[in-house]
């Protein structure tokens, strides 16, 4: 098959897709509905505007952080599945990856347009208390949103590539990248601005490469986030050939 992208076949995946796991849907709207109701449990006994806030950043926070592992996990048990369906359907590697990353587009879409209505219903019984706005969470993330894209697809590529322990791997990718990030800032960095403290402000290569991480971090961290997708596209691609 070639590797030209037909739209046509993408929509076919999504609604064969939909009706296989519309029932699994239902049950993702069902637990943000649970959520709510004890989100709305502990608001009750708020004082002050300041609690209702931070409480409504970290029901956004570990609700998206819920429903973006729930969608790796149906990557990962689509990729990986023991009769491998997924990977002998009639459409090239291109499209069957579109489909997975439209689907995660989709489910966090969901997420957001059932999210500010519900804010909206409990602040009803909290007068005086206002909503956050989309707004104002990507104000609060704006610094970060380079970094959690980069780690997000981190934790994407090791559920597309591993079968098990996706997660624990990924957290040891992260591991691995903290203790390499504070190695080279401490042994090149810090003894740069330490007792040489004119080795970057010399026109040197690692002036130009620090320099430009620190003015341009969130290209980087765009350019990185493309690169792991990339490489999660030849695992999915490898397996199909497999």
């Amino acid at each position: 098959m070639n590797n030209k992208i037909s739209l046509q076949r993408i929509k076919l995946l999504l609604r064969a897709d939909w009706i296989e796991h519309k029932s699994q849907a239902v049950f993702a709207i069902g637990a943000f509905l649970v959520a709510l109701i004890v989100f709305f449990l502990l608001t009750l006994g708020d004082t002050t505007m300041k609690e209702f806030t931070r409480k409504q950043y970290f029901f956004y926070g570990i609700g998206l952080f819920c429903y973006f592992i729930y969608f790796c996990r149906y990557a990962g048990k689509k990729v990986h599945s023991s009769k491998g369906l997924y990977l002998t359907l009639p459409a090239n590697t291109i499209e069957k990856f579109v489909t997975l990353l439209v689907e995660g587009f989709l489910l966090i879409a969901l997420f957001h347009v059932m999210l500010w209505p519900s804010f909206y219903a409990v602040s009803l019984a909290i007068p005086g208390y206002s909503v956050i706005s989309f707004s104002g969470v990507m104000n609060a993330f704006k610094v970060s949103l380079p970094i959690l894209a980069f780690l997000s697809s981190i934790v994407f590529l090791s559920y597309v590539a591993f079968r098990k322990y996706a997660f624990l791997i990924a957290i040891l990718a992260y591991a691995i990248l903290l203790g390499g990030t504070v190695y080279i800032i401490t042994k090149f960095v810090m003894n740069g601005l330490g007792p040489q403290q004119g080795v970057f402000m010399e026109m040197t290569p690692m002036y130009y490469m620090i320099n430009f991480l620190v003015q341009y971090h969130a290209v980087a961290f765009y350019a990185a986030t493309l690169g792991i997708l990339y490489i999660a596209y030849l695992k999915l691609k490898e397996k199909e050939i497999r």
